[in-house]
Order: structure tokens, then sequence, then C-alpha cells
């Protein structure tokens, strides 16, 4: 009986400590990659073109491995947008993957480590492929009228483009534009990195990684903010 009352502890710790690891997951709606469609430019007379401002626009990230997340950013090198009557059309912006920066390791030596570990060959090989891309080749409204500003108000579908592959994905954004300003944020979702050859750590590719595999999914959640000439 004393055994039991001795191991029942020991257990509740295992189990506890399992369910933290299994829970290390980004959080968001993890959206499939498919194969890359053709991007069909909209003629409209007149549209509006929106610069995308890269000092205030950026992608926000989030990777995991059993009992550990780290969020960071990555900033938007530029791109353009393309509106009439109040409504986006299309258009595209690059992400500067040099940027890659983390924001939760508060430790400068251990948070440069990782920064320099993502931009190497073995996560995104930033020498090699400097910017991702993404292009968009559909919009469509959400039905209803979202409630306050974190619903999204269309569905956006885009070629994203990193490490050289390209793959179509669809996510959720809030879009707004009035004077002169347009803002997109998207809602936060996971793609599964190893579809772009981003496989280091992946239990997909390599055997007995135990406690070191990564996890596939990557969170994303990005946000624009244009202007017209002369705002």
């Amino acid at each position: 009986m004393n055994v039991m009352k001795k191991t029942y502890p020991l257990l509740l710790f295992v189990c506890v400590g399992l369910l933290f690891a299994c829970q290390s997951s980004p959080e968001g709606k993890k959206v499939d990659a498919r194969a890359a469609e053709p991007v069909v430019k909209t003629k409209v007379a007149s549209p509006d073109n929106f610069t995308v401002d890269s000092q205030s626009s950026s992608v926000l990230w989030e990777g995991a491995k059993p009992g550990k997340n780290h969020k960071g950013t990555v900033r938007i090198k530029g791109g353009e947008l393309q509106t009439k009557d109040g409504e986006l059309l299309g258009g595209s912006f690059e992400i500067d993957m040099a940027t890659i920066a983390n924001i939760d390791i508060e430790v400068e030596s251990m948070r440069k480590k990782l920064e320099g570990h993502l931009k190497s060959a073995d996560f995104f090989d930033v020498a090699k492929f400097p910017t991702a891309s993404f292009e968009i080749t559909k919009i469509d409204k959400v039905a209803g009228k979202p409630e306050g500003r974190a619903g999204a108000t269309h569905n956006v579908t885009g070629n994203f483009t990193m490490k050289g592959v390209t793959k179509s994905i669809t996510f959720g954004t809030r879009i707004l534009i009035a004077g002169g300003m347009l803002k997109a944020k998207s809602e936060r979702f996971t793609i599964d990195r190893t579809d772009w050859n981003v496989r280091y750590g992946s239990g997909k590719f390599f055997d007995n990684l135990k406690d070191q595999a990564i996890d596939d999914e990557i969170g994303l959640t990005i946000s624009l903010k244009g202007k017209t000439a002369g705002k």
C-alpha cells in the first residue's frame, strides 16, 4: 500500500509533463498547402494603389518543440495592393527573411543563437533565399458582419513562396480601407513548414529525435499597413 501511495505522485508528475509536451504546438487554424494557382489580374479603370509600409508591417511567428514555444517577428520588405471602391482586388508583398527575430528569449546570447540557427541552411537558408513572398490570387468576403475588430472580413487566397517553393494557401483576414489608408491583419493560422522544405528536426524525416523533435507547424499572423500616394 505504501508503495502505491509513493507511486501516485510520480505518475502524476509524468502525466503532467507529457500533457505540457503534447500541448506545445502553435495556436491557430491549420491551413492546407495546395498547388500554386495562376494569378489573374483584375482589369479595372483607375484602381487605387496602396504601397505597403515596411516600417509598420510585419509577420508574427511561433514555433514549438516539446515543452518549449518561441515567438518572433519578420519584417515586411515591401509590396503593393490594389483596391477599387473600398474593396481589395489583389496585390503582393515580400518578406525580408534576414530580419527573423526572436522576442521571448531574454538572454541575448541564447536569442542570437536561435536567430542564427533559423537563418542557417538547417531552416530557412537566408543566404540562398533572402526573401519570401505572397501574391494574392483570390479574395472572398466572409458572410455576415464580424463582431469587433478581430473578426475576419475576407478569406484571402494566394501563392506563398519560401525557400524556392510556391504553394497556395487561404487564411481569414480583417481588411479596413479608409482615408487613404489600408490595414489588413490575418487571423492566426499555421502552416506545415515541411511543405516548403524546412525539414530540420521534423519527425517525418528523422528518426529517434525524442525531445529534440521540432513541431512541423509554424504559427503566423500577418499585419500589413498601406498608404496611397500623398498620405
